[in-house]
């Protein structure tokens, strides 16, 4: 008796496993590495976005700084005398204080005491 060994081909099943595997990780890959790449591209566009909003408050602490020097030099006491000459005001030869004696007490104009409030009053409607 004699005895054949006959080799028989795997089947198609096993290779295609195989291939299906294979193509999933490829697949894998690529997804990964797009998603890499949106978000890089996300990042980066989050980034000039701060870049130019610093670069707007720098600006603008430039300008605050520059607008309150400019203050600072309208409210000095030498442009407040120019700036009075500039309009004819001349300053007064006698200055008089006036203070309320101790204990008395100052009230404010009541709407009755002012006349043109009566006739504003009186006149509408």
């Amino acid at each position: 008796m004699t005895f054949t060994y006959r080799y028989e081909r795997p089947s198609g099943g096993r290779q295609w496993r195989a291939g299906v595997y294979v193509m999933s990780c490829i697949a894998g890959c690529l997804i990964a590495f797009v998603s890499v790449a949106a978000f890089h591209s996300m990042l980066v566009d989050r980034q000039e976005r701060l870049s130019r909003a610093e670069d707007e408050l720098r600006d603008l602490h430039y300008r605050q700084e520059r607008l309150r020097l400019r203050i600072y030099r309208a409210e000095s006491p030498v442009n407040v005398v120019q700036q009075a000459d500039a309009l004819g005001l001349v300053e007064p030869d006698d200055v008089e204080n006036l203070s309320v004696p101790a204990g008395v007490v100052v009230a404010p104009p009541n709407e009755t005491d002012d006349p043109s409030s009566a006739q504003a009053r009186d006149n509408t409607p």
